[in-house]
């Protein structure tokens, strides 16, 4: 019986029968009627043939040839021997196989892709050669292969798969795909292939016996370690990376190794723990470390940056006086991640320039008052506000005051060159950050300042002649055509520069050099001796690993200037800021200057009527239009200021808290209390008042549950939450969180691609909010106690002599649209045939 998979087309029969039909009435032909009548009757009938072709024409019948579709695992815990087996029987397969029959390979993990024999046993060359834990093969996802591979069969062809693997699925279940190719009548054949047989241990998991804490409370964790095989193993236990508690174990196979350990809980906050396991014999490395995380509630901590952290050892004792734990770190000591900054209720950049922080740093700063309603503070310093760098950087935006560039009429004028190199390495991004460097060293420049921007590549070439810094508009323009392109020869520039500032009267002389490569040319410790001669000093900028660093650091030490060296190109814009405002020794007054009263705040409660002690310098800035300046020296500069960004406050103080400026408020009675006050009103609230959180991951998404109770332990509903996911690369997701019962409410996260969620959950009628970690475990590939899928386990396992048995041989669809095509082609010709012959 025959069969049409469309018969739209048939409509297509009318108009040209009726054309043959107009053509055979007004036919000319002097043939007989019985010629004309069977000439006429075939070519409709090819016409018919050909209509009922495009309707795509098939016979149901047994199938009588067959597509084996060989699936081999390469998934971590595969061995090298169990590919090169999988080998032998597929060519031993494919050889068993009758001409008309067709098969594919394919190798699979996380991924699927189509491969060869030859390319198979090279992979398990490279297996036994470079190890095992390569990420692309830390999951065996039998699920999505299986399904995938129904790509492969045709329509007239009995299917069959072979599975070649450990049977162990990591990624998905396998059930609902193994019932979708039975009703498909696909046949398969599970080969199992002998899995990894190296010598490993796993941390299975670790915990603490209670998520929350108290300061001082011992906290149990206890760790779980298999081994399939008896040995001595150290595990440590870390905090912040530093070894808290070690200990020795024998661990045995067959059994739960429990490691525990009682820990002290003395910082306040989310506190990270992580458990490491180390021994003499282990195949896979990245299933030894697990992590967790301890609320613990005590005294608020605070971090303090500070280039020289012993200046603020006195500001630490005032404030720990307060029942403030202020925790001073060195320049380079804000942690690289949100979730570590979330162990502390505010940060406090004391004296530390924009160019010792990375842009993520910043981001993740910005992004900790905004959404995470942390506290921030900075304190004033010659690595503070626009002179420290931070001019038009994420920092810079949530401060309430930014520093004032415009220069008193008695400082004198500078005249400053940038010497940029344009050479092709610095190309796409770098070029563009310079451009954007030597813009925002324009916008910092008063009018009686001047500017010129020269590019070099083997060559000089000026891009802004020395000219005066109040046509900043034409200025920027001319940046702009800095073009990347040529080798690298800073001789020719430099002596431009020199060029340029000789003929300028400014008092201060100042030139910038960046490079990102190694320079040709000579001579130029004798050039910038002719500059320091003239009274101009020389910075240096050296970007990334293959710029000539030794010539840039003595060039800047012999220039009487300041070096600077980055890997990150995003920081150059940073670097120009600050050099441009230390170039022109603006912004920062000292003297002896009063502390005054200008406005009434919550900050200043109970000092109202007090007399502040004077300070010894500051910043000048200006206060931006949502701040509110409570503090001001007499001159009118503001002095102590504060706004709300966010969820979050922040303050600044342009004055600072050491020695240095600030000794007579060091030495003043109230400082602690004064200083304990402010900070106490910009602190991260408490995390989770009222608010209890679970998740648990299940099929690739992450399940959010809440309870939220009132004061009195009532269950509150209708509760408007604001609910964000931060993923690892600082992706932003909005969550909708549905109620689900009385007081009770879910969201589900996907979790495909991503490794890390911070998740802030925040009540918007209080702001009480609730921050839940989320991190991917290491691969299940990797863990020992793994067993194979007992569904695969029940497939039968055919021998290769038995490839084409026990098969579902199904009704399959045979395509005959070639058969109708001949037909019409017959009855085409023998329609000319009865009207020639």
């Amino acid at each position: 019986m025959m069969y049409f998979s469309n018969l739209q087309h048939l409509w297509w029969l009318i108009p040209v029968i009726l054309i043959l039909a107009g053509g055979f009435y007004y036919s000319l032909v002097d043939r007989p009627k019985l010629w004309k009548w069977l000439s006429f009757g075939c070519r409709v009938l090819a016409v018919i043939l050909l209509v009922l072709g495009l309707c795509k024409p098939f016979q149901r019948g047994d199938a009588e040839n067959v597509h084996v579709a060989f699936l081999v695992d390469g998934s971590a815990s595969v061995s090298a021997e169990g590919i090169r087996t999988s080998v032998e029987k597929i060519q031993e397969g494919i050889d068993l196989l009758d001409s008309k029959d067709s098969y594919s390979i394919q190798l699979f993990d996380s991924s699927i892709k189509t491969a060869t024999l030859e390319e198979l046993g090279e992979f398990a060359d490279t297996i036994e050669r470079d190890g095992a834990e390569a990420q692309t093969r830390a999951s065996s996802d039998i699920a999505s292969a299986l399904l995938s591979t129904r790509m492969k069969f045709g329509a007239d062809k009995a299917k069959k798969i072979v599975l070649f693997s450990d049977g162990v699925a990591t990624d998905n279940a396998i059930d609902q795909p193994l019932e979708i190719l039975r009703d498909e009548e696909v046949s398969i054949s599970f080969h199992k292939i002998a899995p990894l047989k190296k010598t490993e241990v796993a941390a299975v998991e670790f915990k603490s016996l209670v998520p929350t804490a108290f300061e001082g409370e011992i906290v149990r964790m206890e760790g779980r370690i298999a081994t399939n095989k008896e040995m001595e193993a150290t595990v440590r236990l870390l905090n912040r990376g530093i070894e808290v508690q070690k200990q020795q174990v024998q661990l045995k196979t067959n059994e739960s190794n429990i490691v525990g350990f009682e820990v002290e809980m003395y910082t306040a906050g989310d506190t990270r723990w992580t458990m490491e396991v180390e021994t003499k014999e282990d195949y896979f490395l990245m299933n030894n470390v697990l992590s967790t995380t301890v609320q613990v509630s005590g005294k608020p901590r605070v971090l303090a940056i500070h280039k020289d952290p012993k200046e603020m050892r006195s500001f630490a004792r005032a404030l720990r006086k307060q029942g403030i734990e202020l925790d001073v770190r060195g320049a380079k000591g804000l942690p690289s991640s949100l979730e570590e900054l979330l162990a502390f209720r505010a940060v406090l950049l004391c004296n530390v320039a924009a160019t010792d922080l990375t842009v993520k740093q910043m981001f993740d700063l910005k992004r900790y008052v905004a959404d995470m309603g942390g506290g921030l503070g900075m304190l004033g310093s010659e690595n503070s506000f626009g002179i420290g760098g931070y001019h038009n950087t994420p920092v810079d935006e949530i401060l309430p005051i930014a520093s004032r560039y415009e220069k008193e009429k008695i400082k004198p004028s500078l005249a400053m060159a940038l010497v940029i190199d344009k050479s092709g390495s610095m190309s796409g991004q770098p070029i563009q950050l310079a451009r954007q460097a030597a813009r925002s060293a324009v916008e910092l420049l008063g009018a009686q300042d001047s500017i010129a921007v020269i590019g070099f590549d083997s060559e000089a070439q000026t891009i802004v002649q020395m000219s005066s810094a109040a046509n900043k508009g034409g200025i920027k323009d001319s940046i702009d055509t800095l073009a990347a392109g040529g080798g690298t020869n800073l001789f020719p520039g430099l002596l431009r520069a020199q060029e340029m500032l000789d003929a300028t009267p400014a008092k201060i002389k100042h030139v910038i050099i960046l490079s990102d490569g190694q320079t040709a040319g000579q001579g130029y410790e004798e050039l910038v001796g002719e500059l320091v001669a003239s009274r101009v000093t020389v910075s240096t900028v050296a970007l990334g690993q293959g710029a000539a660093k030794d010539l840039m650091k003595a060039l800047a030490e012999l220039g009487n200037g300041r070096y600077y060296e980055t890997d990150d190109p995003q920081s150059v814009p940073q670097i120009f800021t600050k050099e441009t405002m230390q170039a022109s020794k603006s912004a920062i007054k000292e003297d002896l200057f009063e502390s005054v009263h200008v406005a009434d705040h919550p900050m200043l409660n109970g000092f109202e009527k007090t007399e502040l002690p004077f300070i010894m310098g500051y910043v000048m800035t200006q206060p931006r239009p949502t701040a509110k300046v409570l503090l001001a020296t007499e001159v009118g500069d503001p002095l102590l200021a504060t706004n709300r960004f966010g969820l979050g406050q922040t303050f600044a103080y342009s004055s600072d808290l050491t020695e240095k400026w600030g000794s007579e408020w060091l030495s003043w009675s109230a400082c602690g209390q004064f200083w304990n006050q402010v900070i106490r009103l910009v602190l991260r609230k408490e995390d989770g008042r009222g608010i209890q959180a679970s998740s648990d991951m299940a099929n690739e998404e992450l399940n959010i549950r809440l309870t939220r109770r009132d004061d009195a332990g009532n269950l509150v509903n209708r509760v408007k939450w604001r609910a964000e996911a931060l993923d690892e690369s600082r992706n932003v997701q909005v969550l909708k969180l549905a109620q689900a019962g009385v007081g009770t409410y879910s969201a589900k996260i996907p979790l495909i691609g991503k490794d890390r969620l911070l998740i802030q959950l925040t009540d918007t009628a209080d702001g009480n909010n609730k921050t839940v970690y989320w991190r991917r475990g290491y691969p299940a590939e990797f863990l020992l106690d793994q067993k194979a899928d007992s569904e695969l386990m029940d497939l039968a396992e055919d021998s290769m002599e038995e490839i084409r048995q026990n098969m579902t041989n199904g009704i399959v669809e045979k395509d005959k649209l070639a058969l109708f095509a001949f037909l019409a082609l017959i009855l085409s010709i023998t329609g000319i045939l009865f009207r020639r012959i």
